[in-house]
């Protein structure tokens, strides 16, 4: 009677081991999804910044074009320009403010 007793505790504590081992697997796996979702996050983050930088650095190299006189033909069509082109920013913005709030 002893010995079985002892072989069901010891199967007991068996499986409660591989219990918490496949928990901790599983925490590892959701650990991992969290830290790629956070990365792919921060990623997209900064893809964003980056290109909101670099269309503000577009815009302010036309700008001083523009003022330099080198902005379009001689009829002032740089200032039409320029007015297509915050239309269009503001359409990107826009667009930006919706994506942000998804």
């Amino acid at each position: 009677m002893g010995l079985e007793h002892e072989e069901e505790e010891e199967k007991g504590e068996e499986e409660k081991a591989a219990e918490m081992e496949e928990e901790n697997e599983e925490e590892e796996i959701e650990d991992k999804a969290e830290r790629k979702e956070q990365k792919d996050s921060e990623m997209k983050e900064k893809g964003e910044e980056e290109e909101s930088t670099a269309r503000n650095r577009r815009r302010e190299e036309g700008e001083k074009e523009w003022e330099e006189g080198r902005g379009g033909s001689t009829n002032g069509g740089g200032r039409g320009n320029r007015r297509e082109e915050a239309g269009m920013e503001e359409e990107e913005n826009k667009e930006e403010e919706k994506q942000n709030k998804e």
